[in-house]
């Protein structure tokens, strides 16, 4: 283990390096020791692509850009599998092995209707996420009386022409009712701050469909569907672009009470659809016509009984989760041949996972204080290890012997967890909290099983299909103080020790891996987060307000002694804001800025190559101007990168279509306006 600087420890140590977040980037994000409140996604603002989108540059959080669609969030220098997101319950999962489509894409913001982003493990409710969990749920609310509610909204922008339209319907009484929420959304390429055009455009429409019956008091049935469909997203990072990405989900749920004792239960079914190729929406410029079709299906339930109030609160709860995932890679000398399969990228894969978990929490008038502990069993298997492609080309069966010396045989694994936390109320303003935790992750299907082939040892991407799952021991520290209407702080600083970190590496000979040709493998190694943050916000005079906000994360592999790829750099914002006609009439000038990244995995002799480079700092100005009128609506006008600087932010994929492009551009001086009306 290499030391770590004494900036590096200073940054991650402190719970109060500097304040926080600004407040008009997005709305609060639930974090470790606040109350887990229910947040609307949409504000006023330009228009965002998808929930990723709006997340990013929240406390803790930023983004991997490949296009103008799929900006994939990372919460304390944590992202992909590591974030465990679901959707009405159902851990959704995209059709890219390179996450072109994440799991959030999967989330128009106007269609969330409420979202919950829990930083780190503060409970054992969930199975995975080391990095904390994304919730996004669609519920009918409740009516005393007979009625309806309605909200419509849009937003445009200059870059890239984005747009967006939505309308959120429900009618109900105190028995039940509807609620319906469509939208759709589009895009075109947009440019960066020199000019220079991005590929970037996308077309995605939502619909869903939610429907409650209480017969009695503390009793609920409910049901829902939604889709989104998803069409002609260009990704300047990537080598493919996406001609369809497609959700389809249904689920069905309980929820009752007894006295102070609640049970709920649901059942869930969800598929994605993703098709991708290199010549629909580019000119084909490779030597082969390449296309990649894939399905994931989730099905799954679970069933929670917790007791609500009282002194001594426990909780049990059982779920199940069944995964298939299926991908083939074609070639062909051009897009009018016939294709001839090239790769079985995903074999037929089925992850099933059975888990429980029993909690105890303890409430006194000054603490809270909880234990729980989970347990899951994973099984995984891949039903085409033996479909062998034409030609030169391997079956996933043959790589994973080529590589690991394994045939790729089904495996079992055991996950046993634990969350040991507490919160001390101080005083009627502030709140500690504390939490320590084990957590494991079990390797998703790409880890295990991607098999993709290719001419050049360099350029192919290998799973291990017996790789052990990860165990993260992590610690977090929040502190709070609020006064209302005056003074917000917060801060949080954590560590995460991880064994048997699952890296994504390049072939060397190492301990394990058979050949030393270049290719992108999977191993096992040790690695350690180290993290803090604080926000604050203050109210200066009634007419002007600030806040502001910094974020560090510092990672390493451990073995090794090389930094972790793709972790954010220090970043924050500071915004000012002007008050006026009884904070109806709001002005905000908000810097954004990120400082330069020198660790990093850049080298593909040494370690994984997936830093482009170092990062570059950067900052940015943005304004607005909103006017709310309660009851009725609101509406917003603004310009982001108002000096149209040309930046990136440090975990974009690198550009494909011009190698002069490090990473993936943001946009450049931007106009944009919004309403939304509601009644």
């Amino acid at each position: 283990m290499s030391c770590i600087p004494m900036r590096g420890r200073l940054v991650a140590l402190s719970l109060l390096s500097v304040a926080a977040h600004a407040a008009d980037a997005s709305p609060s994000i639930i974090v470790a020791g606040d109350p887990v409140d229910g947040i609307l996604p949409w504000t006023p603002g330009p228009p965002r692509a998808d929930l990723g989108a709006w997340l990013s540059g929240s406390p803790g959080v930023r983004s991997v850009r490949m296009g103008g669609h799929g900006i994939d969030p990372v919460v304390d220098g944590q992202g992909g599998p590591r974030l465990r997101v679901t959707v009405d319950g159902c851990p959704v999962h995209g059709g890219c092995p390179n996450r072109m489509d994440p799991p959030s894409s999967y989330a128009p913001v106007a269609s969330a209707g409420e979202a919950v982003l829990q930083r780190g493990r503060i409970d054992v409710r969930e199975a995975g996420g080391s990095a904390g969990t994304l919730r996004v749920q669609r519920d009918v609310p409740d009516f005393a009386d007979p009625g309806m509610r309605a909200r419509f909204g849009g937003s445009a922008a200059g870059q890239g022409s984005m747009r967006d339209g939505w309308a959120d319907i429900s009618a109900g009484s105190a028995r039940g009712g509807l609620r319906a929420i469509v939208g759709a959304g589009a895009a075109d390429d947009y440019e960066n701050g020199d000019g220079t055009e991005i590929p970037s455009s996308w077309r995605q429409n939502h619909a869903a469909l939610v429907g409650a019956w209480r017969p009695v008091g503390g009793q609920e049935l409910s049901a829902g569907w939604s889709a989104v469909r998803g069409s002609e997203m260009r990704f300047g990072g990537a080598s493919m672009d996406a001609t369809r990405s497609d959700l389809d989900l249904v689920r069905a749920g309980y929820a009752g009470r007894m006295a102070d004792w609640r049970l709920s239960a649901g059942a869930w079914s969800a598929r994605v659809a993703h098709d991708m190729d290199n010549y629909s929406l580019r000119e084909l410029t490779a030597p082969m016509a390449m296309r990649a079709t894939t399905t994931t299906e989730v099905e799954g339930g679970r069933i929670d009984l917790e007791r609500g109030s009282g002194g001594f609160r426990p909780a049990i709860g059982l779920d199940v989760e069944a995964q298939n995932l299926d991908a083939r890679r074609t070639r062909a000398a051009d897009p009018a041949a016939e294709p001839v399969l090239e790769s079985v990228l995903w074999p037929d894969v089925d992850l099933v996972r059975v888990g429980g978990y029993a909690e105890a929490t303890i409430v006194t008038e000054a603490w809270r204080v909880s234990a729980g502990v989970r347990l899951d069993l994973v099984e995984a298997s891949a039903g085409a290890l033996d479909e062998d492609p034409p030609g030169m080309q391997r079956s996933p069966r043959q790589l994973y012997q080529l590589y690991y010396g394994e045939d790729g045989e089904a495996t079992r694994d055991w996950l046993a967890g634990a969350v040991l936390g507490a919160e001390r109320a101080l005083g009627a303003e502030g709140s500690l909290s504390l939490s320590l935790g084990r957590t494991m992750r079990a390797p998703d299907a790409t880890e295990r099983f991607i098999a993709a082939n290719a001419m050049s040892p360099s350029q192919r991407w290998v799973g291990d299909p017996d790789i052990a799952p990860e165990a993260h021991h992590q610690l977090r520290l929040a502190a709070a103080w609020r006064r209302e209407h005056e003074l917000e702080l917060s801060a949080t600083a954590f560590a995460d020790r991880v064994q048997d970190h699952i890296l994504r590496d390049r072939a060397r000979g190492q301990d394990g891996i058979l050949l030393a040709d270049g290719a992108s493998i999977y191993r096992s190694t040790e690695a350690l987060y180290l993290g803090s943050g604080a926000q604050a916000d203050w109210r200066m005079h009634a007419f002007a307000s600030v806040a502001a906000g910094i974020d560090q994360v510092w990672a390493e592999d451990l073995d090794s002694g090389l930094p972790l790829a793709q972790i954010p750099p220090l970043s924050g914002n500071v915004t000012l804001r002007g008050h006026g006609m009884d904070d109806r009439l709001t002005a905000a000038a908000t810097v954004r800025w990120a400082a330069r990244q020198t660790r990093v995995d850049d080298d593909v002799a040494t370690g994984s190559g997936l830093d482009p480079g170092e990062g570059p700092g950067w900052g940015v100005l943005d304004l607005s101007l909103s006017w709310r009128q309660p009851g009725l609506g609101e509406v917003a006008v603004g310009c982001d990168n108002v000096f149209d600087r040309t930046y990136a932010e440090h975990l974009a994929k690198a550009g494909t279509f011009d190698p002069t492009v490090s990473r993936v551009d943001e946009p450049g001086r931007s106009l944009w306006a919004s309403a939304m009306l509601e009644f």
